[in-house]
């Protein structure tokens, strides 16, 4: 058989990896939140994050890689093959 993804339309980044790469990047959109600006990648690295600390540090999910989707009411983050590592 033949698997295929949508098409996904928009700039194409890589946010993390599973090798431990994190993209630096300052660039993009953000939010303003009581705490101050926050750029739209930080709860991509904050949701690997908290995986890491919720499954007391037995799993992450990791390479997270796609598009950040604009066109609607509220941005949606539309990724593509994430990685989810495990202890064992």
């Amino acid at each position: 058989g033949l698997l295929v993804e949508n098409y996904l339309k928009g700039k194409y980044i890589k946010y993390n990896g599973n090798n431990g790469y994190v993209s630096q990047s300052n660039s993009g959109p953000s939010i303003e939140l009581q705490v101050g600006e926050v750029k739209f990648t930080d709860f991509l690295h904050a949701f690997s994050h908290w995986v890491y600390v919720y499954t007391n540090h037995k799993m992450i999910v990791c390479d997270l890689q796609g598009i950040l989707n604009e066109e609607g009411r509220y941005p949606v983050f539309l990724l593509t093959d994430p990685a989810i590592n495990t202890e064992n």
